[in-house]
Formats: C-alpha cells, sequence, structure tokens
C-alpha cells in the first residue's frame, strides 16, 4: 500500500496563498468574560478557496471521458480524491504517472491506495490508459497550483455541484465554528461527519487563535465509504481524528462519551425506523418519518456540562408540530437552546431548503431567554441556483452572539432579538424567529447593492437577448413551415406505443443521505425536461437497480398524481435512476425520440393520459395501459423533421421561462433599496446604461 507522509505538500502553495488572506489572523476576543466594549469583533473565516484558472475545466473534461465509458459516478469522485491524497505524499507524483502508454505502476499504487482505504474505485484496468493519465496529470496541476488540501476541498464541491455530496457550504462551516468557541485544547466531535469538512475548519481555526493547541478530534461516519473520505480530508490537512463508523447512530444501548465541543450537519428529515418505542428518549420519542429531533436530543447528551453545540437543521424545525412541538418545548424548558441563527435559502448546491443554526447547551435550567438571529435576507447571489453569505455578514452576526454572551444587551432590530422564555411559551414553543422580530427596512450597504443590482441587470440583459434570438430563430421557422416537405398521409402508420417502445415502470428507492446516483422522480419533470436531482441512493442500491438506470433519448413518463408529465433524457442524465412515480419508455430504431417526446405532450394525448388513469383521490396509470396509447407514425424522416421544427418552439419557452426568472431575481434584488428610503444614496445610472 501506498501510504502518503503528510510532512510535505499540505500548505498552499505561494500562488494559492493569496486565498489565504486570514490564516494567521489572530482573534481579539479570548473568551466570554473579554471586555467587548472597545473590542471589533474578528473572526477566523474559512478563507475561499478557488479554482486556479482553466483547471477545473481541465478536470471535468478528464473525467467527462471516463464518464462516457460508463463509470459510476461515485467511484469517479473517489477516483479523484484518491489521486489527489496520494499526491500529498512523499513519493514523487511525477514517478507514479510518469509513463502515458503504460500506467500499470500508475494503477497499481491506485488500487493498492484505495485498498488499504476500503474505497472504491472503477475497475482500473478496465479504464481507458489515455484518459486515465489525462486525468492524473490534471490533478497534478491542480495540486501544484492550489495545494493538496485545498484541491481536495475544490474536488468536492465540484462533485456536489454536479450530484450532491454531503458537502457543508464554507460560509456555514465558518458560522458553526466559530460560534462554539472551542477551548485550543478540548475535543471536538462530529457525531455525523460527512466529508469532514467541519473538523477541518474547526483545526485551521484553533491553529490560528493559537499555534501552541493541540485538540483533539472525534467523529462519527454513517458509511464505511464515508470513513475512508473522511480519513483522506483529515489527513491531507494534518488533522488527526478517531474515526467511528455507525449505520445507526441512535442505537440507545451503544456507549456515547460526552463532549465539549459538538459540530453536526445531520441528514435532513430522513427516516430511521430502526428505534423501537421502547427506547429512551430524554424528551419523547421523535416520529419515524424523520430523524431532526433524534440528532439534536442526542447531540444535547451528548455534552459535557458547560459544553457547546452547533447544529444545521432544516427551517420546518423550528416550527414543527405534533411529537416535535413536544420535544422541542421540553429542550426549551430544559435550557438546552441558546440561540437560533436562521439562515437563507440556496445556500446548498444540493438543495433550495433553508436552514438554521442551532446553538445548543446541555440539559440543565430553562434560561430567561433565547436569542433569535434572522439573516434569511443575507448572502449574495454567487451562482444562478446558489447563494453565499458575505465575510461582513458572519461577523455582524458573530457579535451579536458574542455580546449575548458577554453579557451585553443586544441592540434588538429586525435582524436579533433576545427573545424571553414567556414569550415563547405564548407562541407555542415556536422558534421562527420572523414569529418573533418586527419588520423593518433594514439599511442597504450602497456599493454592495450598486453591484448586486449591476449583476441582477447584467443577467436579465443577457437573458432578454438570449429570448430575442430564440424569437428570431422561431419566427424565421414560422415563414418557413409551408417549405417542410412531409411524405403523403398514406404512408404514415397508426402503432402502438408499445410496439414501438420498451416501457418499464421505475422501482421502489430509497433516498439516501450520502447517495452519489440521483433519482428522477415526478417532482423532477416539467417543460419537457429533467429539473435537479434532488433525491439520491447511494452506490450500492444503484446497482441493485440497475435495470432501472436511464440513458439519453429515453423518455421519462409521470405514472402517478399528475399524470402524463414528460421529459426526454439528456446525456448529462446517463446513469441516473428513475423512481417508482415514473415509467420509462425506450424507443426502438423506428421511432425519433424528440418526434415521440412531442407527440406524448401533445394536448390531445394529453387527454388520452386523463381518460385512461384509474384512481379517484390519486390517478394513476400503469405500464400495461401505456403500452395501447395509439401513435400516428410518420416515416422517420418526417419524425426528424417535425423534431426539429418544434424543438425550436421549446427553446423558446425555456428561454422566456429564464427572463422570467431573471426579471424576479432583478425586483427581488430592488425591494430593500426601494423601500428603505435611501434610494437617492445608491447610483442607479451604470445599471440603466446596461439597457
Amino acid at each position: 500500500m501506498f501510504v502518503p507522509n503528510f510532512r510535505h505538500g499540505l500548505a498552499p502553495s505561494t500562488k494559492c496563498r493569496q486565498h489565504w488572506p486570514d490564516v494567521r489572523r489572530r482573534m481579539q476576543m479570548r473568551d466570554d468574560k473579554t471586555d467587548y466594549k472597545h473590542t471589533k469583533y474578528e473572526s477566523n473565516l474559512v478563507p475561499d478557496v478557488v479554482w486556479p484558472p482553466g483547471r477545473e475545466t481541465a478536470v471535468r473534461h478528464a473525467l467527462d471521458g471516463l464518464v462516457s465509458m460508463g463509470n459510476e459516478f461515485g467511484s469517479l469522485r473517489n477516483l479523484t480524491l484518491c489521486m489527489i491524497y496520494m499526491h500529498a505524499g512523499e513519493k514523487s507524483w511525477t514517478e507514479i504517472t510518469s509513463d502515458r502508454n503504460h500506467p500499470a505502476y500508475t494503477i497499481e499504487q491506485l488500487q493498492n491506495t484505495a485498498n488499504g482505504l476500503e474505497l472504491p474505485l472503477p475497475n482500473l484496468h478496465h479504464l481507458d490508459a489515455g484518459t486515465l493519465s489525462d486525468l492524473a496529470l490534471e490533478i497534478k496541476k491542480l495540486v501544484e497550483k492550489s495545494g493538496s488540501g485545498n484541491a481536495f476541498q475544490l474536488a468536492l464541491e465540484m462533485f456536489d455541484r454536479g450530484q450532491g455530496v454531503y458537502y457543508t457550504p464554507r460560509s456555514i462551516v465558518s458560522l458553526m465554528v466559530d460560534s462554539i468557541r472551542a477551548d485550543p485544547n478540548s475535543t471536538i466531535y462530529d457525531p455525523v461527519c460527512g466529508a469532514g469538512e467541519l473538523l477541518v475548519a474547526a483545526a485551521r481555526s484553533l491553529d490560528t487563535r493559537d499555534t501552541a493547541a493541540s485538540p483533539k478530534f472525534r467523529s462519527t461516519a454513517l458509511t464505511e465509504e464515508l470513513k475512508s473520505i473522511v480519513r483522506m480530508n483529515l489527513e491531507i490537512n494534518n488533522v488527526r481524528a478517531e474515526i467511528d463508523v455507525s449505520p445507526t447512530p441512535f442505537d440507545r444501548n451503544a456507549a456515547h462519551p460526552k463532549y465539549p465541543y459538538i459540530l453536526a450537519n445531520p441528514p435532513f428529515n430522513m427516516k430511521y425506523p430502526n428505534w423501537s418505542s421502547e427506547q429512551s428518549w430524554r424528551y419523547g420519542n421523535p416520529p419515524r418519518h424523520n430523524g431532526n429531533y433524534a440528532w439534536l436530543q442526542r447531540i444535547v447528551e451528548n455534552l459535557t456540562k458547560d459544553g457547546r453545540a452547533a447544529v444545521v437543521m432544516p427551517n420546518n424545525t423550528l416550527h414543527s408540530g405534533g411529537l416535535e412541538q413536544k420535544i422541542r418545548a421540553a429542550m426549551i424548558e430544559d435550557g438546552c437552546i441558546e440561540a437560533i441563527i436562521a439562515l437563507p435559502g440556496k445556500l446548498f448546491r444540493k438543495t433550495r431548503v433553508a436552514v438554521s443554526i442551532w446553538l445548543l447547551k446541555p440539559p440543565g435550567s430553562a434560561l430567561d431567554d433565547i436569542l433569535l438571529i434572522d439573516a434569511t435576507s443575507s448572502g449574495r447571489k454567487v451562482e444562478r441556483t446558489q447563494r453565499a453569505l458575505e465575510d461582513s455578514e458572519l461577523d455582524d452576526i458573530l457579535r451579536i452572539v458574542a455580546d449575548r454572551r458577554a453579557g451585553k444587551s443586544i441592540d434588538e432590530n429586525a435582524s436579533a432579538k433576545s427573545v424571553s422564555l414567556e414569550e415563547i411559551r405564548r407562541s407555542e414553543y415556536n422558534l421562527s424567529p420572523a414569529v418573533h422580530l418586527t419588520p423593518i427596512s433594514p439599511r442597504v450597504d450602497g456599493s454592495r447593492f450598486e453591484l448586486s443590482l449591476q449583476r441582477s441587470a447584467e443577467q436579465l440583459r443577457n437573458a432578454v437577448l438570449g429570448a430575442s434570438r430564440k424569437d428570431l430563430i422561431v419566427a424565421e421557422l414560422m415563414h418557413g413551415l409551408n417549405e417542410i416537405k412531409l411524405s403523403a398521409r398514406g404512408s404514415w402508420t397508426n402503432v402502438a406505443l408499445g410496439d414501438i417502445s420498451e416501457i418499464t415502470p421505475g422501482a421502489p428507492t430509497s433516498d439516501h443521505p450520502n447517495g452519489g446516483t440521483p433519482v428522477v422522480k415526478p417532482k423532477n419533470i416539467s417543460s419537457g425536461r429533467i429539473h435537479g436531482p434532488t433525491d439520491y441512493v447511494d452506490y450500492k442500491q444503484a446497482e441493485r437497480r440497475s435495470d432501472y438506470r436511464i440513458r439519453s433519448d429515453d423518455i421519462l413518463c409521470s405514472r402517478t398524481g399528475t399524470i402524463g408529465k414528460i421529459a426526454l433524457v439528456t446525456a448529462d442524465q446517463d446513469g441516473w435512476v428513475f423512481g417508482t412515480g415514473l415509467i420509462r419508455i425506450r424507443p426502438t430504431a423506428i421511432v425519433d425520440p424528440l418526434y415521440l417526446t412531442l407527440y406524448l405532450i401533445n394536448p390531445h394525448i394529453q387527454d388520452w393520459f386523463a381518460r385512461n388513469a384509474s384512481g379517484a383521490a390519486i390517478q394513476s396509470i400503469n405500464a400495461k395501459t401505456l403500452t395501447t396509447l395509439p401513435i400516428q407514425l410518420p416515416p422517420l424522416s418526417d419524425q426528424k423533421a417535425i423534431g426539429r421544427a418544434l424543438a425550436k418552439f421549446d427553446e423558446m419557452i425555456a428561454a422566456h421561462d429564464q427572463v422570467l426568472r431573471e426579471t424576479v431575481e432583478l425586483r427581488d434584488t430592488l425591494l430593500p433599496i426601494l423601500f428603505s428610503g435611501e434610494l437617492d444614496t445608491i447610483r442607479l445610472d451604470s445599471t440603466e446604461d446596461r439597457f
């Protein structure tokens, strides 16, 4: 086994240090007894790590070559991470990858390392030698530019962007790590350690505050595969930690030591049916369909006296009813909840769900009040579907938490309030900041607003131009429709859908919080396209469901709920799995997939779906019925001509949908300044010039 020696190559290179401006910045506040009156709060925010120019595209291009050979997503992620891990070692990477045409040594070293880590990889001997060497070369360049630790983080985020892979955004990591203010010589525990990013950030923060710090770290992974990924991440970053594996984290009979500090980002809203009603829960049995309050209870019970925890939870946990409300009330009455920080949506790439950070304490006596911070309007748009919190916003939040712990009164406004226990009781233990805070128009940072406005205006302008180009294409098409020559009607045939395609109903799947293979469900289908994904299965389940994978030119049809929703599968979705609410239609060679997709969207065919559906409350259609759907089938050349013509209209619909989204974004960007009374302080002329 090739064992990396992490004495070398860990820190970012000189070229990369420009991305680490705060790595050696000292904390000015040492503990909660500090006099904050004249002290400016300064946090050790996790520094931004960015791709060196051109490197992300190059790595993606190399991976595309392996994806095209049918390799499973999770194994390619592991291959990339394993290469970075090996590059951090003492052995020369140039030696390992020296011969592009004879990569046997490279394959041997990769496989030996993966075996030692118990990390599943694709079958390396079946990979194209040149493509594998291309990836190895691009990884080498990335590590040389960014350093091994940063390269590992960038790779995790890259795969998260494409498929959703258990990764906590840096801004949330910063808030969590700085909010617990861990003692430099203490133990920090992560009970569901994802990719290890929380412990890596904690180690960096403690090292920044005290170079002589000697913290201990412990973590628990949900699977052996995750344990391997965490181990690589921690070792690359020189973080020593004990890593356990527990697929059943709520085994009440198992020993659960107590820790002074806990950081956790548990899987949201997951089912954990493995606990029984006989198990003893301090604050009540959590619902079987949702483990959020099982995690919260376990974490507070694992805290030592005076311990602190920071836990990420979806915002619905702040006000949920039933069993969860009873548990939340008991935790509040027992003094377990110190503060809630409600964050905006779209911080995670995998989901748009808005989250909160719960600052927890061990069970004790009820607190007089709970700090509620509303940061839901914070952040800036960094990608079309993702936001990120600014460093200044993180500093403001952390300053409020620090002031509260220091006994200072909070300047209560629209974003923060210390809410009395009596008020929380009157609200039936609702912890949503929006319920307790008075909405007022916040002051607007003029320069930041101008940049945000210009960015939104530019995106709208580009969307409008793109739609205009599509309009011109469709206008030309309308003029040319008469020139389309179709075969005589007599050459068309009437067939059943089952005669020209293979029809397969989907199979049940179990969502996995750390899965790497996307699952398509009816909710992901609209306007003839697949949107998302939002749900995933692990690679083992994906292998068991190999008969239910989709490939380019397959057609998916919803069979329950809103039946007859149609989507054409693209090359980007090759290898995904389709769930039980869908039927896969795989056209034969005599039918054009685009023609068939558009035919099924035809309003007359949609009416056929409605007439042939069964069920009263929830309608459905089965695969056997779908095989009888009548199809008017022209010759293949005519099918392609019709498909090309109608596809232009679909492109125009998509372009105008984008205009609508960007218009809403621009309007929402303008709302704060228009309601703040500070419009005269903002320059809008530069934005106006863009139109």
